[in-house]
């Protein structure tokens, strides 16, 4: 599929079960292009300039897109959660992705503790923390975390940011996923702050190798757009 001459969806990958790269531009629905439909509304978030194309920006207070729950996203033994963005407010906290109701334990997440510079996976009431890394104001990052049964594993650009280990497998749902804060009140929701171009989710476990591939080559798009 090609988008304004741009070549964005070169074919379905393995186990790739979400793909939004918001590519659209404008309108208030953003599609994914895994092939299982886990198309998502728009609320609050604008258009903006991302890393390949086009990107929502995040107020940090009330915005985010929502993802209906579905079958092909109640995963729950092996997952691969990939997020491009480019935060405005670095030191702040903020989700890129989170699933279910945090009343009732979110099931898989991925967020950002700027006051600590820590990537944090939350589960059953207890953070998991990477290693201390570096997340700059308005700097393209690649965040990546992995979960193997009840093994945790955190990237940045690439490279291993911290191994955890979880208190339980993941548990099934038929929640909604949100991108940009998770559910709850604004005060309650953890906003993020700043750009997210893309969100990948793989119902299986990426190696060390395909996620240094996938940053490459977001590398690769940065530098042929001046972004770096």
């Amino acid at each position: 599929m090609r988008h304004k001459g741009q070549l964005i969806w070169p074919g379905r990958e393995n186990g790739l079960v979400l793909w939004i790269p918001f590519y659209e531009g404008s309108g208030t629905t953003t599609h994914d292009l895994s092939g299982y439909d886990n198309h998502g509304t728009i609320n609050g978030a604008t258009w903006t300039n991302g890393y390949r194309g086009y990107g929502l920006y995040f107020d940090g207070v009330d915005d985010y897109a929502e993802v209906p729950g579905s079958a092909s996203l109640d995963i729950t033994d092996e997952i691969t959660i990939v997020v491009w963005a480019k935060p405005n407010g670095a030191n702040e906290m903020g989700y890129f992705v989170a699933k279910g109701n945090p009343a009732d334990y979110q099931r898989y997440n991925l967020y950002w503790d700027g006051a600590n510079d820590q990537l944090v996976f939350w589960e059953s009431g207890t953070d998991r923390r990477s290693d201390k890394v570096c997340i700059d104001d308005n700097v393209w990052v690649q965040a990546v975390v992995v979960v193997d049964g009840t093994t945790l594993k955190f990237y940045r650009n690439g490279v291993p940011a911290g191994t955890k280990t979880l208190s339980n497998p993941l548990e099934s749902n038929n929640d909604a996923l949100r991108i940009g804060h998770r559910v709850g009140t604004p005060s309650d929701a953890r906003c993020f702050k700043g750009i997210i171009d893309e969100v990948r989710i793989y119902n299986r476990v990426l190696s060390e190798e395909e996620i240094k591939k996938h940053y490459l080559a977001g590398l690769a798009r940065l530098r042929h757009r001046g972004l770096l």
